[in-house]
């Protein structure tokens, strides 16, 4: 195995497509290290809508999923959506849940990793009320109530993006306990403590899977740190679209990820002629 590859392959800067990242997965030795996925939701595996309640993912997006993950891959979501709103987008498939970028992090409906910290509430709560008056008479704005995080669409109008910047840094004034994030048409008040690159650490560290190969697949602005985080790591980052990013390959759009990951599926042996390694350990 190349172990180089990334490295001699830096795409970021340019429109890639499967085929070309279909190279790399040939060059990959499926045989001795075992995978670890993680997958962004809207704009990677469900396409945008002005209504967030109306996105979906593809059956075949969720059965190539499900495919990888019946061979022995860890795969978990990694989304700016709350618990709930991602697990009914998710339908019948079960995955670990790394919700609110990285805040709320669910193994399943049983066990929930990082508890909340419900001293914020009182700080949301006030901020949700200013939030309400200042957007009263912008009706191209939305707030979407994450309960743990606030978030200030403007997809109805892209023109409101410095409004809505404005906005949410006026409101949230000088408290140093939370941060404003800027995402696609939405800008989201969470606690400073919160990125999709600790997410992923984080649920490596539960599995045992620190020496599993990464692969992170994301969109926009909040992947960048689950991009630098796989990136250091040695693993694999994709960037979704078009736009500046540390990723190391790129995707065009959602079709393309469903047949990156369709490909993918069909990479993995038996899990009983795989013989485990970690990732980057030289064979004998």
């Amino acid at each position: 195995m190349n172990n180089n590859i990334l490295k001699k392959n830096d795409l970021s800067s340019q429109e890639e497509s499967t085929h070309e990242i279909q190279d790399v997965l040939d060059q990959l030795d499926f045989y001795t290290y075992k995978i670890a996925l993680f997958l962004d939701i809207d704009g990677t595996l469900a396409d945008f809508k002005i209504d967030p309640l109306a996105c979906f993912i593809s059956k075949k997006i969720l059965k190539s999923i499900q495919d990888i993950q019946s061979k022995g891959c860890l795969v978990s979501v990694i989304t700016g959506r709350d618990y709930n709103s991602a697990q009914k987008l998710l339908a019948d498939v079960s995955l670990p849940i790394a919700a609110l970028h990285g805040l709320d992090i669910h193994i399943n409906e049983k066990t929930q990793l990082n508890a909340i910290n419900q001293n914020n509430q009182i700080f949301i709560q006030n901020f949700l009320c200013r939030l309400k008056e200042e957007i009263k008479y912008q009706p191209d704005l939305s707030i979407e109530n994450k309960h743990h995080s606030i978030a200030l669409h403007y997809r109805k109008n892209p023109d409101l993006y410095d409004i809505a910047k404005h906005i949410m840094n006026t409101v949230k004034k000088d408290n140093d306990e939370f941060k404003v994030i800027e995402g696609k048409y939405v800008f989201e008040l969470i606690p400073k403590n919160s990125n999709k690159g600790s997410a992923i650490k984080t649920l490596l560290s539960y599995f045992d899977a620190e020496h599993y190969l990464s692969i992170f697949i994301g969109d926009d602005i909040t992947d960048e740190d689950g991009f630098n985080m796989v990136n250091q790591l040695e693993g694999i980052s994709i960037k979704v679209g078009s736009g500046k990013t540390v990723a190391r390959f790129r995707l065009k759009n959602i079709e393309h990820v469903e047949e990156f990951l369709n490909l993918l599926s069909h990479h993995f042996p038996d899990s009983s002629t795989q013989i485990t390694k970690k990732y980057g350990e030289q064979h004998v």
